[in-house]
């Protein structure tokens, strides 16, 4: 697939998506249960098996896996399963996915803040075309590792070890080993860590790295670069992430901010859309027809995708996609 061909990578999404159907977008598994239980058994039990064929040393560590492109993506084998099975990531992942294919187009300006092995850098990267560019920040350094091989053909993607935040500084970064770096954080409070006790006190894993972080707002500034799309997965951070970027906002660019439900606990939540919402942009969830609607103070997710909108952009511009999952 060449890259910028967003026709062809939207087509295969919705192809991979159909397949599978509605089931792929449930985001609990007492959701998924409830639709498919022998679905929702089997794939947990095969999960397990890979865990512990991982940790038994039969299997390696990282896996090839083919992306609903057609093209393979280098993944740590514990977390390889869904793109081995469907191609892609389920629940919030593949609303996310949907709604990138439907809204970066050619000659954008991506940032992936929290790029774990790319596979949004990747999809960016073919959207965005030769005349746009993908800019990706990993600070765990066995998932930049991935992430270099994953990219180090694209002309049009730029990768980062530095963590970013709102000042430019070394910081320290919390790695919670392999079977937990999903959840590495520069955050230490455990006000704002969800399960501090199983990832720092009880983890024999856990280690400190220092590191450097960056804000985006020096960082577009030294490259000159305006940012059309920003993706936030940093566990906690991201309101950090936000205060270090207020330059750069003032380009209008779409938001897509992951939010942890431990978050309301902590009061991280109201904060972020407050602050997001003093820079005129308001608050957004994706339907299940990909679609955005306001986000409901209410709402609870375990993990929640955020879109935020300009005030100046019309919703009407993110109308559902016909035909969705079935």
């Amino acid at each position: 697939m060449q890259s910028g061909d967003e026709t062809q990578l939207k087509s295969r999404f919705t192809e991979a998506l159909k397949k599978q159907g509605q089931f792929v977008l449930l985001n609990t598994r007492r959701e998924k249960l409830a639709h498919s239980p022998v679905r929702t058994i089997a794939s947990a039990i095969l999960r397990r098996i890979i865990y512990a064929l991982v940790n038994l040393k039969i299997l390696h560590d990282t896996i090839w896996a083919k992306a609903f492109w057609g093209e393979k993506i280098l993944m740590p084998t514990r977390y390889a399963y869904p793109i081995l099975e469907k191609g892609f990531f389920e629940g919030e992942e593949a609303r996310l996915t949907a709604f990138i294919l439907k809204t970066v187009k050619p000659g954008d300006v991506f940032i992936d803040g929290g790029a774990f092995v790319g596979w949004y850098t990747l999809i960016a990267s073919k959207l965005v075309g030769s005349g746009g560019s993908v800019h990706s920040f990993e600070p765990t350094p066995r998932n930049f590792r991935i992430l270099a091989e994953n990219t180090k053909r694209l002309a049009n993607v730029f990768i980062n070890k530095e963590a970013l935040w709102d000042k430019n500084e070394g910081v320290e970064f919390h790695d919670f080993g392999e079977k937990l770096d999903v959840s590495n954080t520069v955050l230490e409070d455990k006000t704002r860590v969800d399960y501090y006790d199983v990832l720092f006190t009880k983890n024999k894993e856990y280690k400190s790295i220092k590191t450097e972080a960056i804000s985006l707002d020096s960082y577009c500034a030294r490259l000159e670069i305006k940012p059309t799309f920003i993706k936030l997965d940093c566990e906690g951070a991201e309101y950090e992430i936000i205060l270090g970027s207020k330059e750069i906002l003032r380009y209008r660019p779409i938001l897509a901010i992951e939010i942890l439900r431990h978050s309301e606990q902590g009061g991280m939540r109201p904060r972020l859309i407050e602050t997001m919402r003093q820079l005129s942009y308001s608050p957004y969830v994706i339907n299940d027809d990909f679609g955005l609607k306001p986000l409901d103070p209410k709402l609870s997710r375990e993990v929640l995708n955020a879109i935020f909108l300009p005030d100046s952009m019309k919703l009407s511009e993110f109308q559902p996609d016909k035909p969705s999952a079935e």
